[in-house]
């Protein structure tokens, strides 16, 4: 079997997967296709890792896409997709949400957003979408593999608008997600029950990613910790850089105690600071299609908290460890519940991925 990655750069976030299938299909039988190199800032924090042989930059790769026996495509490329339907060959469509929210803003501590579905207004998207919804309900061999169970909701409102049934959805759909590296948590620490919980954020000052919900909450545990003349229930290690990080300064004044703003940390030295810590939150809201540091911090053993609008957290972790973005009152009662094990990242796995793939693939 030729099978085929094809993605706009090496991300960290797929290599686990690549490797994967490079070992079960044999390093011959597998490319790994990227478009462009990774931007400067992420390259700085160790995105640009050593490429493995069978990692080739179009066109360099020649006609792989086109000809490969299964290809599984990040890059969502309409015109590509038809042209392999036509040879008969397999394709399938990884992708995040069709409707990410045109917007979000905060008001009174809620969040709110436009509504992602309006750009079918766009004509050039509204034919994108119809001919992607199409080829999925009269092509045996292409599949869509939506990261997330709202990217597959939203294939749900494209099949029923453009091929008059929702089901399609469901019927030639894999549900998928971003499969990171094994984790290592028998190399945790034992927690000291007379020390805070320890809280770990990272990721990018956005205000979409909400990082002052993560502040709110700490500062209020360790408010009311204050008033009972205790210490802070929780520490709260926020690594990151971003348009946000001012005002996340200014609202973390005076509580520095328990909140420590730092820089961002390379690939390379994330995993072992998940491993010294107890609660990984992810505050985002339905701009953020998965979340890979939700899938690490389940690796290496912690508890996750996140929201029910992130992909990863909605997809994977129980309802009772979520809560809506913006809401930092929900946060903080999730906090107080202390150390709480984690679920773990269960089928979630790149090895599991790649065997699924390779399952349907046979189909």
């Amino acid at each position: 079997m030729k099978l085929a990655l094809y993605a706009n750069i090496v991300s960290p976030h797929q290599m686990p997967l690549a490797r994967e299938l490079a070992r079960t299909v044999g390093e011959d039988g597998f490319r790994y296709v990227y478009v462009e190199e990774s931007e400067p800032g992420r390259a700085a924090l160790g995105w640009s890792e050593k490429l493995e042989p069978w990692c080739v930059k179009a066109p360099d790769a020649g006609d792989i896409v086109e000809t490969c026996e299964v290809l599984l495509s990040g890059v969502r490329d309409i015109g590509l997709f038809e042209r392999r339907s036509a040879r008969g060959l397999a394709t399938f469509c990884m992708g995040e949400r069709f409707f990410k929210p045109l917007a979000t803003f905060c008001f009174a501590g809620r969040v709110f957003s436009v509504p992602g579905r309006f750009r079918l207004f766009h004509p050039g998207y509204r034919r994108m979408a119809r001919r992607f919804a199409r080829l999925l309900a009269r092509d045996a061999k292409f599949r869509y593999f939506p990261v997330g169970v709202y990217a597959l909701r939203d294939m749900e409102l494209i099949c029923a608008k453009f091929c008059g049934d929702a089901s399609v959805a469901h019927r030639k759909s894999t549900l998928w997600g971003y499969f990171v590296a094994p984790g290592r948590p028998d190399l945790r620490a034992a927690p000291d029950p007379d020390v805070p919980v320890r809280a770990l954020w990272i990721g990018r000052f956005l205000h979409w990613k909400h990082p002052d919900t993560a502040i709110r909450a700490v500062c209020r545990l360790a408010q009311d910790a204050h008033g009972r003349g205790g210490q802070p229930p929780v520490v709260l290690d926020m690594h990151g850089t971003g348009p946000e990080e001012c005002s996340l300064r200014n609202l973390a004044s005076g509580f520095e105690d328990c909140v420590r703003i730092m820089p961002p940390l390379p690939i390379a030295s994330v995993r072992e600071a998940m491993r010294a810590h107890d609660v990984c939150i992810v505050t985002s809201d339905g701009m953020e299609g998965w979340n890979a540091g939700a899938s690490e911090a389940l690796e290496e053993g912690m508890r996750v908290v996140g929201t029910f609008e992130a992909g990863a957290t909605a997809t994977i972790l129980p309802p009772e460890e979520l809560f809506h973005a913006g809401d930092w009152r929900t946060l903080a009662a999730l906090l107080s519940k202390g150390r709480i094990p984690g679920p773990g990242i269960g089928e979630w796995t790149a090895a599991k991925a790649a065997e699924c793939l390779l399952s349907v693939a046979r189909i």
